[in-house]
């Protein structure tokens, strides 16, 4: 019991901090959203993709460069390198045939849409939905349809 104490309150309490700086960062992160975020999605007969409209971009690179520079004072190598990913992508793509699982999530008019390594959420107006449902779970052949 002494073992378990020893350990379960310091990594409560690491939790717990990094939850806080987690809350804070998500409340800045709203704050330069002007508290929503604004997307398109583009479904061919190969993929779907995820694209970030152009004032979501400005605000996405402002933010990439902020943190670039901030990785770079504290000689941080991780954020470097995540800071360039998030200024060099604007798409999000998940092809049809790489997909191993479709979810609905009807309540929220979402669609999970997910391969191995990447999550992908669609979001379909509900008089759009069924179309968009059918029309991803129709294109993938090797996904399980949940």
């Amino acid at each position: 019991m002494d073992a378990f104490q020893a350990f379960a309150v310091p990594a409560f309490a690491v939790g717990g901090f990094f939850m806080v700086l987690s809350l804070i960062a998500w409340c800045i992160l709203m704050l330069s959203h002007g508290a929503r975020y604004t997307f398109g999605f583009l479904m061919t007969e190969d993929q779907v993709v995820t694209l970030q409209t152009r004032e979501e971009r400005k605000r996405a690179q402002k933010l990439a460069t902020a943190g670039f520079v901030l990785s770079l004072l504290n000689r941080n190598l991780t954020m470097v390198g995540t800071s360039l990913a998030v200024a060099a992508g604007d798409t999000f793509v998940s092809r049809y045939s790489d997909v191993k699982a479709v979810i609905a999530k009807r309540r929220n008019d979402l669609i999970k849409v997910n391969n191995v390594l990447q999550r992908n959420t669609i979001y379909a107006e509900p008089h759009q939905y069924e179309f968009v449902w059918n029309y991803i779970t129709s294109h993938c052949p090797d996904a399980k349809v949940k």
